[in-house]
């Protein structure tokens, strides 16, 4: 039997690279740069929200701000004021998918949500995200640019 069909795909990785013939240098490094992406774009989401809960005038705006990790690859914030509205921030293969819920209380619940993937690209030596206009986003754009929507929950109407 072919060794493909009695092998998982890791247990066949493993093998090559001990051969010397599955170390794909380009891949390791797209690997550890999303992966180093990843940790930094948890890390200054979480120090960001910890300063906008820390500065009055921003937490006044936002009815303070709560971050937690959904799972390895999930970020959730959540503002603790009306309408109420969820940041979820999960990394994907090659991009990672933005959803913002929006939920306005009234004569009957209504519930806005909005998505956006940004790839995940290399470019000059520097991993950056794409968003969907094709801009080259930096780790510091994308977070600014997700956070800033708490700042003006208080003006969204349903």
């Amino acid at each position: 039997m072919p060794e493909s069909e009695n092998s998982t795909s890791g247990e066949l990785e493993q093998r090559n690279e001990v051969r010397g013939q599955g170390d794909n240098q380009p891949d390791r490094h797209i690997r550890e740069n999303r992966a180093r992406l990843w940790q930094d774009l948890k890390s200054l989401t979480q120090s960001v929200v910890e300063r906008m809960n820390t500065v009055e005038e921003l937490r006044n705006r936002t009815g303070g701000l709560e971050y937690q990790i959904g799972s390895a690859d999930q970020i959730i914030v959540n503002n603790r004021s009306t309408p109420a509205m969820s940041l979820t921030v999960t990394l994907l293969l090659s991009s990672i998918e933005i959803c913002i819920t929006t939920q306005f209380q009234g004569s009957s619940l209504l519930k806005r949500e909005t998505r956006e993937i940004l790839d995940i690209d290399e470019e000059s030596g520097h991993t950056l995200l794409r968003n969907n206009e094709r801009r080259l986003l930096t780790v510091e754009e994308a977070v600014y640019q997700t956070l800033r929507q708490f700042l003006h929950v208080g003006t969204i109407s349903n």
